[in-house]
């Protein structure tokens, strides 16, 4: 039902979209951005690469407004749009400015196009391409310490006076990233607060929640704690309003994080992980590297240095897989804490220096001070007394520096001057509507005379959109048959990859039901171990399951993890046990990955251990004719009470895929390596038909 209702979804949009003149179809996408996000991911995912009924000047644009969507997504570390963009039809100036400024709303650690920008002003044609270029170029003079306001002026000046009504937003993102970096938190905050201006009399919400994020973050960073949290309620909720999951998530992070620093412990670990739930879900790897940042921060001030550890360890791992510079400054700072609080003070010192290293060249100029102070305690507890009270010295010179306290209030001071001009806003916003309100009055009288015209033309259109639905539908439904067909042999060379990635869809959503109970019920101890567990399980699939084969301590792991998670979301009413054995070397032992996997979930799932009294599960395993030989031997109620269940039950033409997945990639594995294997299940009490013993044969390599 869900597919179907997609397929109605996507078939409408781009209906819509298809009647439209180009024009039309860039002011329905922008829209759709400050209206319906959910509804700009589908259109942007899907819309066609060619443009040949846009013009080179409607191409801009549209490239703009899908800059703007990655900025507020979950894809905004997608390495595919520079690839996609640089075998674009544009001018090569023109490609070279869209991709500098993609490179710095990406936040990337190092720029590839940035440093080739050699434009000026008068070979830009588009108005819109030069409004980029004067941006990047106030960037790039913001971190050279030289004038930048002409530049940043000049972008802005001009973006008011482009067809996109969102391109003032990515100028100020671009400048106020610089400002930020190098601590001109005055000047970062009047463009902010023009920007918020702009688009809140242009009613572009999503342009307004990713302002009020940023002007958030910076009274966060200057100890402005009330309106740093009002913004970011604002933000989550604009994000909810628009259907953004990814910028909701951001808001709920944030808002954790600083919950957490002010001593709200409890509350803040309940946002972050929502907010972890929420990343999840769109498989941000961003946002889930920052939020198990934050959950090591959080333990690390509960002085549970376990959770802490293991939290800070996988946000390492995440950081990792994406080019991002900023958070590693944060990331290394909190690792440096956690090894002073266990006396670990040579890893704390080279911790605090990979801090300093990623705060002075992206982080903020208030952060790199507070390292300074940490990095002072360090050499002191490893008696180097000269460096530590010159790391203090400067730290103390600067916290009781007069500009510290100027920069608090004149932050503060533009603050209130915005507050006071919204009020004002408000007073002849009022006004206004109660003319509109009269005026519209009017309107209505006179559309109620025409209401059974309207009502005629609304089922004229009704009529003709079922029928274009069913031609459409009938058009794809013969190309989908085409594209099966020319597809076929490229899924016999594909089967092997995707028989090795089965991974029952269930599981995910079980598991995120047993987060979200302990969360619910304020359980943040097991809800956190619960977390940490799932997500190093999720990474050893992510990592795994695309070799076609891995070591056999790997796979065990993989195993004890799963059941695991099983064990929970059964209440540890069942028990399990791996006997190993000794003779087996299990690193340079080559097996397939997660073979095992579903039988596991047929024994947990099916024989109802949980159930049973004294439910367990035991998993043996012995090498025998260069195969390897696993059996697994569970008590549950067996295969003919299964089967009569499952008979009697809504499911009863379900069918277990275990047997048949296993038998085909064992197939495959004889097919190219000449090797025989084997699957075998019987019951285990066979007198009384209950229990199951399974048994697998699998070729292994060494």
């Amino acid at each position: 039902m869900k597919k179907l209702a997609g397929i109605l979804f996507f078939v409408v949009h781009v209906t819509s979209f298809v009647a439209q003149s180009p024009r039309q179809q860039l002011s329905a996408l922008e829209v759709l951005m400050n209206t319906d996000y959910s509804a700009i991911d589908s259109v942007m995912k899907q819309y066609p690469d060619d443009f040949n009924s846009f013009s080179y000047e409607e191409r801009i644009e549209f490239h703009l407004l899908r800059m703007f969507w990655m900025q507020t997504s979950q894809s905004i570390h997608d390495t595919a749009y520079y690839t996609q963009l640089q075998k674009a039809q544009l001018l090569e100036h023109d490609q070279l400015i869209l991709l500098s400024a993609t490179e710095i709303l990406d936040q990337r650690e190092a720029f590839q196009f940035v440093p080739q920008l050699n434009s000026t002003p008068d070979s830009i044609q588009h108005r819109s391409i030069k409004v980029l270029f004067h941006a990047i170029k106030s960037y790039s003079n913001i971190q050279r310490e030289i004038q930048w306001k002409f530049h940043a002026n000049k972008a802005m000046k001009i973006s008011r006076r482009s067809y996109s009504d969102m391109l003032p937003s990515i100028v100020v993102t671009i400048i106020s990233t610089a400002l930020e970096e190098k601590g001109h938190y005055t000047d970062a905050v009047k463009y902010q607060q023009k920007a918020l201006n702009y688009a809140e009399e242009n009613d572009l919400n999503l342009c307004m929640a990713a302002h009020k994020l940023k002007l958030a973050h910076v009274h966060y960073e200057l100890g402005n704690v009330v309106k740093a949290k009002n913004y970011y309620a604002d933000a989550m909720g604009l994000a909810k309003k628009i259907n953004n999951t990814f910028l909701e998530a951001e808001a709920l992070m944030c808002s954790g994080d600083l919950k957490v620093s002010t001593g709200n412990i409890k509350e803040g670990l309940y946002d972050l992980q929502r907010a972890l739930i929420l990343y999840y879900q769109e498989s941000s790897d961003i946002g889930i590297a920052n939020t198990h940042k934050e959950l090591g921060r959080a333990y690390l001030q509960t002085q549970d240095l376990e959770l802490a550890k293991e939290n800070l360890e996988l946000s390492r791992n995440y950081f990792n897989q994406i080019p991002a510079r900023f958070g590693l400054g944060e990331l290394y700072f909190f690792l440096a804490q956690l090894a002073y609080e266990q006396d670990q003070f040579s890893l704390a010192l080279r911790h605090c220096n990979h801090s300093l290293n990623y705060t002075e060249q992206y982080g903020s100029t208030l952060r790199y001070y507070k390292i300074l102070q940490l990095r002072s305690l360090v050499r002191s507890a490893l008696g180097d007394d000269a460096l530590a009270y010159k790391d203090l010295r400067t730290y103390v010179k600067f916290k009781d520096s007069i500009s510290a306290s100027e920069l608090q209030s004149q932050v503060a001071e533009l603050s209130e001057l915005y507050e006071a001009e919204q009020k004002a806003k408000q007073i002849s916003e009022q006004k206004r509507r109660i003319e509109e309100q009269r005026n519209q009055q009017l309107i209505n009288e006179q559309k109620l005379e025409n209401t059974e015209l309207r009502n005629q033309r609304i089922i004229l259109i009704l009529f003709f959109s079922v029928i274009l639905f069913l031609a459409l539908f009938v058009i794809f439904y013969f190309r989908s048959k085409q594209r099966a067909l020319r597809t076929q042999q490229r899924e016999v060379e594909l089967q092997q990859q995707l028989l090795r990635s089965q991974m029952n869809p269930h599981f995910l959503f079980n598991a995120m039901s047993v987060i979200q109970s302990y969360i619910y019920d304020n359980d943040l101890k097991n809800s956190s171990a619960f977390l940490v567990n799932f997500s190093r399980l999720m990474r050893l699939i992510l990592e795994n399951s695309e070799k076609e084969f891995i070591a056999l301590s790997t796979e065990l792991e993989i195993l004890e993890r799963f059941l695991k998670i099983q064990q929970a979301r059964f209440e540890h009413r069942f028990n399990y046990e791996i006997n190993t054995d000794d003779d087996i070397d299990l690193e340079t032992t080559m097996i397939p990955p997660m073979v095992l996997q579903p039988f596991l979930e047929n024994a947990t799932e099916h024989g109802e251990l949980h159930k049973v009294r004294n439910g367990k599960i035991r998993i043996n395993y012995k090498i025998e004719k260069e195969l390897l030989i696993f059996e697994i031997i569970d008590n549950g109620i067996g295969r003919k009470a299964a089967r009569e269940k499952q008979e009697s039950s809504t499911l009863k033409n379900h069918k277990s895929m275990a047997i048949s997945i296993t038998e085909q990639r064992i197939a495959l594995l004889h097919q190219k390596y000449n090797r025989s294997g084997y699957v075998t299940i019987e019951d285990d009490d066979e007198k009384h038909e209950t229990g199951t013993r399974v048994k697998v044969g699998i070729p292994i390599i060494r």
